[in-house]
């Protein structure tokens, strides 16, 4: 059992479990961990899940159920023009992040190089088990990092 901020305990175990047995919860983990905050609204609707992800109404359900079986929040269905959502009791970035084992992104300064230019390295939970690491000038523009995100966005060869 894991305690999230609000000091409410859910089960890391069961979460990971999912996590590796069903791809749509996976994904959802994906997701959220991928974010730097958590969303504003503390809840998660059906709705959402079938537009995000492109699965079918019970898909979204069985999914979001499974996060109530875990105690991160509780599931509940809509009724007298409330949406089906899952309420949640915990930050679902915090608890991707603790699924994941997902550090605070690392930043190093490194020495500077031969032409005089000084880099800076940030590496980061790209998902499980996976870290990436970006290397750029500590001098960059936020053009240069325009044009460097759509080389990244770029960069993919399996389709989710």
């Amino acid at each position: 059992m894991v305690k999230g901020n609000n000091q409410r305990e859910w089960d890391l175990d069961a979460a990971r479990d999912y996590y590796e047995t069903d791809e749509l919860f996976q994904s959802f983990v994906d997701k959220m961990a991928s974010r730097e905050r958590s969303p504003r609204d503390k809840k998660t609707t059906v709705g959402s899940v079938q537009t995000e992800f492109g699965v079918a109404r019970n898909q979204a359900i069985g999914m979001l159920r499974k996060f109530d079986k875990v105690r991160c929040g509780t599931f509940k269905a809509g009724r007298r023009g409330h949406e089906s959502r899952l309420v949640w009791s915990v930050s679902p970035l915090d608890v991707a992040k603790q699924m994941l084992g997902v550090p605070e992104p690392e930043t190093v300064l490194e020495a500077t190089a031969p032409n005089g230019v000084e880099f800076v390295e940030q590496i980061f939970q790209l998902r499980a088990g996976v870290t990436a690491l970006v290397k750029v000038p500590n001098d960059t523009t936020q053009g240069e990092a325009e044009k460097l995100a759509n080389v990244v966005k770029s960069l993919w060869w399996r389709k989710e």
